[in-house]
């Protein structure tokens, strides 16, 4: 999607104030680790992180998603907003969803094998488009758009005529 001067402008202000010490430096390796049942992913893209971790079996108890996600380019507040943004699509999907700031835990457990396969078929598709999406969080208006076309299929955000 096209960014304005002023998108750009959130993440490279953000990108140049201290942190502290604070998370994992740019460009730290991912890792993932897949068997029969399981897997887990452990991701470090630009400046957010990301973690799946997740067992599908033919057992629904024994059936799990746990989700994390924090951090990113752009200014607290746009973080803040994708936060949003992945908690109303999660929650929406029948995830269990605890956001603060920009962290969002979530949570779908004990599902029979075909909804948790589902749910991370979503989780992958959410992934992929919120990658950079802070850089357009503007509001919360642009944030209710971009969840209500997430879950209209909308993956690219088109802009419809």
């Amino acid at each position: 999607m096209p960014a304005t001067i002023g998108d750009l402008a959130s993440v490279l202000a953000a990108t140049f104030t201290p942190r502290g010490g604070i998370g994992r430096p740019l460009g730290e390796e991912s890792h993932l680790v897949v068997a029969d049942e399981y897997m887990n992913l452990n991701s470090r893209l630009a400046y957010h992180y990301s973690l799946v971790d997740a067992c599908l079996s033919d057992t629904p108890g024994e059936n799990y998603i746990s989700f994390r996600f924090e951090g990113g380019g752009a200014s607290q507040g746009r973080r803040s907003l994708r936060a949003c943004f992945l908690e109303k699509c999660l929650v929406h999907y029948g995830f269990r969803v605890d956001r603060r700031g920009d962290l969002v835990n979530a949570w779908f457990r004990k599902a029979p094998a075909d909804q948790t396969a589902e749910r991370l078929d979503l989780l992958g598709r959410l992934l992929a488009c919120s990658s950079q999406l802070d850089m357009y969080m503007t509001g919360r208006e642009a944030m209710n758009w971009f969840a209500e076309q997430f879950i209209l299929g909308n993956y690219a955000f088109r802009q419809r005529d």
